[in-house]
């Protein structure tokens, strides 16, 4: 594969993917973007494309962006954003403000998120990593807009999904329940012209 060229043009693209994921939910905070070559602080490997940090932060890992394929690079900036979403929701909830999201949910994320409850993905953690109420949500979130981007003009989708261990059934019923919940094509068009990036 070509090497991907990290310059100005693929942090404005970064920022647009995460954004416009962000822009179909109920989010109004900012966020930091960080760039980072491997070893500079936060990756020490290729295999993290990104990672983020309450508040607001999203680091992009420059050479995993440069040696990745385009799919991976929306899945991951995706599923990203729904984190930094999440800890909206859950900073909203420990505030004491009404939340966006189903109460329940959100008290799940916030304990998933307290400080020696978040499983990190190791070989031996897997399936428990994947399971986790955030990891389970943002898998879904991004499994989410990738259907509904390779959805065509009759609700079709054309698209293929990743099996995650331990949550590929379970992901796939709570995608497509999300996707059925559109009272129209007209919806889900909407959504697809903002996720044009």
């Amino acid at each position: 594969m070509k090497k991907r060229t990290f310059d100005i043009v693929a942090q404005q693209k970064i920022k647009r993917l995460a954004e416009s994921a962000l822009s179909i939910l109920p989010f109004t905070g900012s966020i930091d973007y960080r760039y980072e070559h491997v070893g500079d602080g936060t990756f020490t490997d290729t295999i993290i494309g990104a990672v983020n940090r309450n508040p607001n932060i999203l680091i992009v890992n420059i050479e995993w962006y440069e040696s990745t394929n385009e799919q991976d690079i929306r899945d991951i900036i995706h599923h990203k954003a729904r984190h930094l979403y999440q800890w909206y929701q859950v900073n909203k909830y420990r505030s004491g403000i009404k939340t966006d999201e189903n109460e329940r949910i959100v008290k799940q994320w916030s304990d998933n998120l307290l400080p020696g409850n978040y499983i990190c993905n190791t070989p031996r953690t897997e399936i428990q990593y994947f399971k986790q109420p955030v990891e389970f949500d943002a898998y879904c979130y991004s499994t989410f807009l990738r259907a509904i981007e390779s959805c065509d003009a009759n609700g079709n989708i054309s698209g293929s999904y990743v099996d995650y261990p331990g949550i590929g059934d379970e992901l796939i019923r709570q995608v497509t329940q999300n996707i059925q919940s559109f009272s129209s094509i007209d919806e889900i068009m909407k959504i697809q012209k903002i996720l044009k990036v």
